[in-house]
């Protein structure tokens, strides 16, 4: 088992099923080996959903998200736009053809976006409507890139270009790119917890 921070044996502890134990300690495993291996740069992101888990490092501050595909459940996805989206990504959604698809592609961008915030700041702001996305060139920076492979949706949030390398998984072009706006207040908060 991987050493765990106060604030992880906290959460560990607060997870009633055993699966989802599973996943939290799978995903800092992962961390643990990244960093064992001496990954470069200091910014370490990690998620996990269902069988799956991910993780990033980076010299600047990312944030990655997956979500298993298909879901466990179906969505409300008209229900879930409400709450979480802006009025033209709802309009994109409706455009979609597949919208629990579509739906985990908007969300796990503005998770990726949220993830890579300070932990002070992602404690004062929740990822929903004012992480406003708009598809956008894959050039176009910071960017969500959302790539809809067979058992997942992966997202991955990047201020600034970066190499992206892969271990044991083929990525390609990502299916779309998303800019992520993140609220005015959360970026003066962040930009303060850096200072």
């Amino acid at each position: 088992m991987p050493s765990l921070t106060p604030g992880e044996q906290t959460r560990l502890a607060g997870l009633a099923h055993p699966h989802r134990r599973q996943q939290f300690l799978a995903a800092r495993r992962l961390h643990a080996a990244l960093q064992a291996q001496g990954a470069p740069g200091h910014h370490i992101g990690y998620s996990h959903s269902a069988e799956q888990a991910a993780c990033v490092w980076a010299e600047v501050p990312v944030g990655v998200d997956l979500e298993a595909w298909p879901p466990r459940r179906p969505r409300d996805v008209a229900g879930l736009a409400d709450a979480l989206c802006t009025a033209p990504e709802r309009a994109w959604l409706a455009a979609q053809p597949h919208p629990q698809r579509a739906l985990l592609a908007l969300w796990t961008a503005k998770e990726a976006a949220y993830k890579a915030q300070p932990a002070p700041v992602q404690q004062r702001a929740a990822p929903g409507l004012a992480w406003a996305c708009t598809v956008a060139a894959a050039d176009t920076y910071p960017a969500a890139w959302v790539w809809h492979l067979p058992q997942c949706t992966l997202a991955l949030w990047v201020p600034q270009p970066v190499a992206l390398r892969t271990d044991g998984v083929t990525l390609g072009a990502p299916d779309i790119c998303w800019q992520v706006a993140i609220p005015p207040s959360v970026a003066r908060q962040a930009t303060h917890q850096r200072q």
